[in-house]
């Protein structure tokens, strides 16, 4: 999961505090999360501190990576800060 990252910055978007895209891949990938309530309930406890638009923003990322679509840093912030 780290592989890659020497900052912070290197893994990615922070969807809620200390959640950050490289954790989310991890999911996708290691742990076949399917959708946001998979990753913040099943996976982690991360719904308890995040808020509507945050988890819809995180379903939205969890959707495009499945679909094929994310392919890189600018693309990613580009549809998550749309």
């Amino acid at each position: 999961m780290l592989d890659g990252c020497s900052r912070f910055s290197d893994l990615g978007h922070e969807f809620a505090p200390n959640f950050l895209r490289a954790e989310v891949d991890y999911l996708i990938h290691n742990e076949y999360v399917m959708c946001a309530e998979d990753a913040i309930w099943r996976r982690t406890r991360q719904g308890i501190r995040m808020d509507s638009t945050q988890i819809l923003m995180l379903d939205d990322y969890i959707q495009s990576v499945l679909h094929g679509e994310s392919d890189n840093e600018e693309t990613i912030n580009a549809r998550l800060h749309r």
